[in-house]
Formats: C-alpha cells, structure tokens, sequence
C-alpha cells in the first residue's frame, strides 16, 4: 500500500489533507485519505470543491469484516464535526467490493465518468448519469 501515489498523497497530508488508519496492534489494515481543495473534484465533475475520500485500501487479510465501511463512518464523523455537510467519493465502477462498502456507509451513485488527461492539464470527460450522457474538454 504505497508507491508513487503515496508520495502525493503524503505531499497533501503535509499541506491539510487527512489520512486515515485503520489498525490492530501493529498490523496495518486499511487506510483512506480525505483531499481538500483538490483539482480531481473538478475532473469527477463536482462543483464547490466538496472533501473527496480517495485512495481507500484495504488489506487482502482484512477484506471481507466492514472495515470499510467503518473508516467511512469515522471520516464522515471528522468531516461533519469541521462543518462539512457534503463529501464525494470515487471508486471504480467495477470495484464491487469496494462499491458495497461505499453504499453501506451511506453513499449512493451519482455518476460514472470516464477521463483521459492530455499533457497533465487538457481534460476530456464523459460523463453518465441519470440526465444521459455528456462529453466535454477542459483545462484542469
């Protein structure tokens, strides 16, 4: 659970964004961050820079026991006690597991989107929700 995500992730930690761990004595068993301010609320498609819970992992020995769904619950309890009322989270639509755990926390679909960034700014989107299909390029 590391690699060259968790260096920006860990970058973000240092500048207000959270990390959150889940562990049994020293066994490490899943952690998730909360990103503030972040350009990928905008590339999902969210207005108003909401708190995106992002990066959640959990450990192959740990699956299956909601701890998900626990550290969920917790990030949500943390975000509401520093006023946030809204957070977006993002998962792979073919992640099930990962899916379950999300909506037993509370969340429920909005979208699936699809993104390709060019150049690390030009962004093309595609977007499917309930209002149909959109596409639409942008700079990021």
């Amino acid at each position: 659970m590391g690699g060259e995500g968790a260096v920006e992730n860990l970058e973000g930690v240092r500048n207000g964004n959270r990390l959150f761990v889940v562990a049994k004595g020293d066994e490490f068993q899943h952690c998730g961050y909360i990103l503030f301010k972040t350009r990928q609320t905008l590339i999902i498609g969210e207005n108003g820079n909401p708190p995106l819970i992002a990066c959640c992992q959990t450990t192959p020995a740990a699956r299956g026991r909601g701890l998900y769904r626990k550290a969920l619950h917790a990030e949500l309890g943390y975000l509401w006690s520093k006023g946030h009322r809204r957070a977006v989270i993002e998962t792979s639509p073919d992640n099930l597991p990962s899916r379950r755990g999300i909506e037993a926390a509370g969340f429920r679909p909005c979208r699936e989107v699809e993104v390709w960034i060019l150049a690390s700014c030009v962004v093309w989107q595609k977007v499917s929700d309930s209002w149909g299909n959109r596409r639409k390029f942008f700079f990021a």
